[in-house]
């Protein structure tokens, strides 16, 4: 089985540390004069979407210390790392995400029924440069984005944003055009939405593996099948899939072999590692081997009955 890669995931790791430092500079920098030009036109939804831009910083210095603690080697007592640093990172991502959108209902309804004046102008010109600044911070994201949940978290934030700005230079455009100052706020609850959308998606996501369910991949039923269907495997029980991280995957079993020497059994142990990573993507498998069936009522998977 080809191992894993750790060079390449350090080396991974470094360049995405470099490129989300980066990006949580030009949206600090855009976050502040958000804030200043929603302030100065009165646009909440110019101050809404200030207000998705911190935490696009937060969440992005998040991501950054998380992807510094995830490089830190095993020891005696973390004997896996902190690997799960990074989906800690992506669980507070979200929950703050998911408040952010709550509180922006909070403040759009009022104004939704009573609407304010606005400075359209100032709104377009500052959501123009906004949106700007999303595109180049998803451009160095975008790669080291996938099969990084953590990252992926981040660039999630700035997608939001992104939508967010376009929908407030519309809106800006309209307020200019037809005096419709609703809808600023109407524009806020459809940036809440966005955010609400992709904070439930990194949330659940997150919850699985730190819950250890198994990865959304992976269909247990497949893998049971595959073992089972290897010779000299004649049952199993207590199969186990979950993930250390967005990018590693694990398994433990129980299998049901033949009495042999233990040496005997290393060719089907590597061509079961083998089939594990290149069709599941699983490159932590943990096997006992047994020789009497298991009698164990907690065993979740029926033993094949035997031939009188």
């Amino acid at each position: 089985m080809p191992s894993h890669d750790h060079r390449h995931d350090q080396a991974a790791n470094s360049t995405g540390a470099r490129a989300l430092g980066l990006a949580a500079a030009l949206t600090g920098g855009m976050m502040l004069a958000e804030f200043v030009g929603g302030w100065w036109s009165n646009s909440l939804a110019l101050i809404s979407d200030a207000g998705h831009m911190l935490t696009d910083v937060g969440a992005l210095l998040i991501s950054l210390v998380a992807l510094k603690l995830a490089q830190a080697p095993a020891d005696a007592r973390r004997t896996f790392g902190l690997q799960r640093a990074e989906i800690l990172a992506a669980l507070i991502n979200g929950l703050t995400l998911l408040a952010l959108a709550v509180y922006i209902v909070y403040q759009a309804v009022p104004r939704l029924l009573h609407p304010e004046p606005i400075q359209s102008g100032v709104m377009m010109a500052v959501a123009a440069a906004g949106l700007a600044v999303n595109l180049a911070v998803i451009f160095l994201l975008r790669t080291h984005s996938r099969g990084n949940l953590n990252i992926r978290g981040a660039l999630l934030h700035v997608l939001g944003d992104l939508l967010s700005s376009v929908a407030v230079l519309v809106g800006g455009l309209f307020v200019w055009w037809q005096g419709w100052n609703w809808l600023d706020p109407a524009l806020s609850l459809l940036i809440a939405a966005i955010i609400a959308n992709g904070a439930v998606r990194v949330t659940r996501e997150a919850l699985g593996i730190l819950l250890e369910f198994a990865p959304a991949h992976v269909q247990p039923a497949e893998v049971e099948q595959m073992i089972l269907n290897q010779p000299g495997v004649s049952g199993m029980h207590h199969l186990h899939l979950w993930s250390l991280s967005s990018q590693r995957h694990a398994l433990s079993v129980h299998l049901l072999v033949d009495d042999r020497r233990v040496s005997e059994s290393d060719p089907l142990l590597a061509d079961l590692r083998r089939l594990l990573h290149d069709r599941f993507n699983i490159d932590h498998a943990t096997f006992q081997l047994e020789h009497q069936p298991c009698n164990d009522p907690g065993c979740p998977i029926p033993q094949p009955k035997e031939q009188p």
